[in-house]
């Protein structure tokens, strides 16, 4: 019995600590340096050999995949990580309201999940672009523009990436509340 209170207490721990559970969010420059560093770690563009100029598309078509890959990555392992505002607990939801204010909190939200899903379809339509170029100076050409212009996106969205950084460092820096201790909150100026 005595157990079975404590595994009680302590999966309400959990949920009482999920605003202190919220990831780190990383920025605009972190997220466009390992981006490149990621890409060009996993991505070697072969020359040579007897078939080189579809190893070198394919290296290429990679390329811009990873890079992708690696802007909306990051953003969707951080999103998954923020709960809607309706499964926090009460004490939570009242903390978050106060500090950031929900529909603050939700939008943050939606327009990080909105640039992830632009920098998707961003990555897929200039790898579309690139496959379809006709020479070797024209699709160095485009890849060039659609990296600049994966880059570009983030760059323009920038806030949005910046006001869910610090939606999680104002929920982070929150009270906590113990469930087996009485406690007393006061908000007020």
């Amino acid at each position: 019995e005595i157990v079975a209170r404590r595994d009680v207490m302590a999966a309400s721990r959990l949920v009482c600590a999920r605003l202190k559970r919220l990831p780190h969010v990383p920025t605009h420059e972190e997220q466009i340096s390992r981006a490149r560093k990621s890409a060009r770690k996993a991505v070697r563009l072969v020359r040579g050999g007897e078939n080189a100029k579809r190893k070198h598309q394919v290296g290429e078509k990679q390329l811009l995949e990873e890079h992708a890959q690696h802007l909306a990555k990051p953003l969707r392992t951080c999103l998954r990580a923020f709960p809607p505002l309706s499964s926090f607990p009460p004490f939570e939801r009242a903390v978050l309201e106060l500090t950031v204010g929900g529909k603050e909190y939700e939008t943050a939200v939606f327009r990080a999940e909105q640039l992830r899903k632009q920098l998707v379809q961003e990555g897929k339509e200039a790898t579309k672009s690139v496959t379809e170029a006709r020479n070797q100076k024209d699709r160095a050409e485009r890849m060039q523009l659609a990296l600049d212009k994966m880059e570009h996106v983030l760059g323009k969205r920038r806030a949005d990436v910046e006001r869910l950084v610090e939606v999680a460092k104002h929920l982070r820096r929150g009270p906590e509340v113990e469930e087996d201790k009485t406690t007393l909150v006061l908000v007020g100026a």
